[in-house]
């Protein structure tokens, strides 16, 4: 699943949120010294994205993930994203969840992409009096439904 186009735009705290937000997972559990099965699922789940999505070296997550006395190495960053691909080839839950996450994190990045299309669109038109009109409806338009969708007033 290693999407490169999709690297430079994505971070950890982003991951992280998502992964968060579909298991309904306060950030403060994750952090805690907990082993529940929930929260050791998460942060399976951040390990395997991170991984997947993001050019983050293995200590660089464990230092991410890891709070107070509780240490989370890049041993067991690795073991955590083995972990999970062994989990979406025999289980269908673990699979269907993950591919929920990742059409999440997927509209997200086609989010932040159109945003930075639009500024830079419009900084053309502004200081260039390039006429990108068309384009800078369309994607006004993209950013304003996703919005909706996910920041609603």
């Amino acid at each position: 699943m290693n999407l490169d186009r999709y690297i430079p735009i994505l971070k950890y705290d982003e991951i992280e949120n998502f992964v968060l937000a579909a298991l309904n997972i306060h950030i403060d559990l994750l952090k805690s010294m907990s082993r529940k099965k929930e929260i050791v699922l998460a942060r399976k789940y951040i390990s395997y994205f991170c991984l997947e999505l993001t050019d983050l070296s293995q200590k660089k997550i464990g230092e991410f993930i890891s709070k107070g006395d509780r240490k989370y190495d890049h041993s067991t960053v690795h073991y955590g994203w083995k972990r999970i691909k062994e989990l979406i080839d025999n289980d269908k839950q673990t699979r269907f969840q993950v591919e929920s996450i990742f059409i999440n994190i997927l509209k997200f990045v086609e989010y932040k992409k159109s945003l930075k299309r639009l500024a830079y669109l419009c900084d053309m038109e502004i200081n260039y009096g390039n006429d990108y009109g068309d384009e800078i409806k369309g994607l006004s338009d993209k950013v304003y439904n996703y919005e909706q969708i996910h920041y609603p007033i």
